[in-house]
């Protein structure tokens, strides 16, 4: 590690790694401390925590536990915290917010909520071709029957028509996101996808409405802080309510 150290001073590189959010595989996969010390930037794949792999529908990307999900550590807080309790510096951490959505057939169209039984992938988008998955673009042109939003701010919206179900961040989620990223002082924000976003402006909201939302939401002078329990045990599910102000934040990684 010294020696890649050295090549990297030397060359001028700037080491990065995408890396995981499940609980099981952070502690048998990561030395967490020392990717925290060479790496320059460490970017938590917060999203696909559901999708059509489950025979019952969830949220993509929620940002906090659900107390109705039973995979409780299934949500970015708990992840981003999980890492910085392992011995990430938060400042290195990139979270990651996604630009797409996950879909599922439903098993019934009179059950449309969040877990609501389901027999598999959602219908293929007509451009992104893959069953399970919409782009944000394709999501924001159809036209759905229901369309609900968590008030609470736990998690994004999800929306459905007949029997196809889709959950996803809209640009009201990424505003929330990127304050949660400047309240815990993180590195930054990262898409999971540029092209995923409304890129064309079919939905008439703008070009890049998504990583418009997140860029100036990560740009404005604003925040909460979270704070953390003194001894480092921290209780994930209690860090719901912001306290404090705070003032880093980096607005040019998005």
């Amino acid at each position: 590690m010294v020696r890649t150290k050295v090549l990297n001073n030397a060359y001028n590189l700037n080491p990065s790694s995408f890396v995981n959010i499940l609980h099981a595989l952070i502690l048998l996969a990561y030395d967490v401390k020392t990717l925290s010390n060479y790496l320059d930037w460490i970017g938590v794949m917060c999203y696909d925590m559901h999708g059509s792999w489950e025979r019952e529908t969830g949220h993509i990307a929620p940002l906090y536990y659900d107390p109705r999900d039973r995979k409780e550590h299934l949500n970015a807080n708990y992840s981003i915290h999980h890492w910085i309790k392992r011995g990430a510096d938060p400042k290195k951490i990139i979270m990651g917010v996604p630009t797409y959505g996950r879909t599922w057939t439903l098993e019934t169209d009179k059950n449309f909520g969040l877990y609501a039984p389901a027999r598999g992938p959602g219908i293929a988008g007509t451009y992104t071709r893959e069953k399970g998955f919409l782009a944000y673009y394709e999501i924001c042109e159809k036209k759905w029957s229901g369309h609900i939003q968590n008030k609470q701010g736990v998690m994004g919206p999800f929306a459905y028509n007949d029997y196809q179900w889709v959950s996803y961040d809209d640009e009201n989620m990424m505003k929330i996101k990127g304050n949660y990223i400047k309240a815990l002082g993180l590195g930054g924000a990262m898409v999971w996808a540029l092209d995923l976003d409304d890129h064309k402006n079919a939905c008439h909201r703008g070009r890049y409405p998504l990583l418009t939302a997140l860029n100036k939401s990560l740009r404005g002078s604003n925040s909460e802080r979270i704070e953390n329990s003194s001894d480092g045990d921290y209780n994930y599910d209690k860090l719901k309510k912001p306290t404090n102000y705070f003032k880093y934040f980096n607005p040019y990684m998005y």
